[in-house]
Order: structure tokens, then C-alpha cells, then sequence
């Protein structure tokens, strides 16, 4: 199991970084469209938002305010490092993963983009 990991992580990376890229060069409002359509299969509908998802489409283009960033590190801050994961490997290069060492369950999370995350379940 180990090497079919080792062929296939790489390569949704790399899928996952050229998703990413191309949606940075989009208009913020068709970036954050395709986003949400590939994610639930539907437009959101951003004029009069009721689902959080849809609530959340619309404030990454109309509410861009700093503070929020400050307030999620100072949240981080606040709860403590007990309830922060311990972070296994960081790196640039997909292929220097250090899969022999690893022991799952671990979860291989890029930083590019959201929802899509590794779940490596078993050996």
C-alpha cells in the first residue's frame, strides 16, 4: 500500500496546486463560483445568502476585512497548544514525503487550497 501512496499523493498534489493556480487567476467573483460549484455541484446564489456555505461564498468577496485573520491567530492562541495537531512533515516537494516513517492515520494538508486533504487511513 505503501508505494501505490507514494505514486498517487504526488500527483494529487500536483492537480490540487494547478486547481489552485489557475483559480488565483480568475476574477475574485468566477473564483469564488467555481469554487463553491465544485464543491456542491450548484452556483451559489450570493445576492441573498441563507446556507452558511453560500454566507461564506459571499463574505470572501464582499467583508475582506484584516481583522479576521488577527482574531483566528489570537483564537489559536487562546485555546492552547494541547489542542493544536502536531504537524509530522513540512516541505515543498511531494516526493520527499517520508512515507516509511509515518504511521497512520495521518492526513497529508496542502496549503494552496481547501478541501483537499489526504486521509491516510492504513498502511
Amino acid at each position: 500500500m505503501s508505494n501505490l501512496i507514494r505514486k498517487i499523493v504526488p500527483k494529487i498534489l500536483i492537480v490540487s496546486k494547478i486547481y489552485s493556480l489557475s483559480t488565483d487567476m480568475l476574477p475574485d467573483y468566477v473564483a469564488v463560483n467555481l469554487v463553491h460549484f465544485r464543491s456542491f455541484r450548484k452556483l451559489p446564489c450570493l445576492k441573498n445568502p441563507k446556507a452558511f456555505n453560500k454566507k461564506i461564498a459571499w463574505r470572501k468577496l464582499y467583508q475582506r476585512n484584516p481583522l479576521f485573520s488577527f482574531l483566528a491567530d489570537t483564537i489559536a492562541k487562546l485555546i492552547g497548544e494541547q489542542h493544536i495537531i502536531e504537524t509530522l512533515w513540512v516541505g515543498n516537494n511531494p516526493e520527499d514525503i517520508p512515507f516509511d516513517i509515518l504511521e497512520p492515520p495521518y492526513v497529508i494538508k496542502v496549503n494552496h487550497s481547501s478541501g483537499s486533504n489526504i486521509f491516510i487511513r492504513t498502511k
